[in-house]
């Protein structure tokens, strides 16, 4: 027999085989930890959490597979119960009627959004008010550098001024005995 048939996908199978999530559903992830980050289970009546509702309510609109009709009112009657039956319809006709696709840089400064809260929040799709997109980028580059170089001395990899300092071509003896770096070496490796 060639081998064991399963008749269950393992953890990895089934990981390998879903299918990345959209912008959209990040984004929606990102709204919902500053929602929780900033106020909470319930959002107070502020002109704030008012622009934040909206623009969850856009997002939600966008997203394939939701019915506004139903998601975005029920989500209002759960974190925003404060909302009345005239703000609701209008947040849903404005969502469904005239949809915003956000940038992330515009995102950011609508929504006030610094880049101390992001990393506390963990927000990756949404900009930050107090950098530019090129300060950001800079900001991930050195990250990415640090964790590779982090990365790098775990797995035993020594810093280059060390290793220079302990190593023979730093020291040079071949110089010394007025041979060639190749005829040291030769010489060194002979039996």
């Amino acid at each position: 027999m060639a081998g064991k048939v399963h008749a269950y996908p393992s953890a990895a199978q089934v990981r390998r085989n879903r299918p990345a999530p959209s912008i959209l559903d990040l984004r929606i992830r990102d709204l919902s930890r500053l929602r929780a980050g900033r106020y909470g289970e319930t959002m107070p009546n502020t002109p704030d959490t008012r622009r934040l509702v909206a623009i969850i309510a856009q997002h939600m609109a966008a997203m394939p597979g939701y019915n506004p009709l139903r998601t975005i009112p029920s989500w209002l009657e759960l974190y925003a119960p404060w909302m009345t039956i005239a703000q609701t319809a209008g947040i849903l006709a404005d969502a469904t009627n005239r949809p915003k696709f956000w940038k992330a840089h515009e995102l950011g400064w609508a929504l006030k959004l610094t880049d101390a809260d992001r990393a506390k929040l963990r927000i990756t799709t949404i900009g930050a008010c107090d950098m530019s997109p090129q300060q950001r980028a800079k900001q991930r580059k050195l990250v990415k550098r640090l964790e590779r170089q982090k990365k790098r001395r775990q797995d035993g990899a020594k810093p280059r001024a060390e290793y220079l300092a302990k190593s023979l071509t730093a020291k040079a003896p071949w110089l010394d005995q007025g041979i060639s770096r190749a005829t040291y070496y030769r010489r060194l490796n002979r039996p």
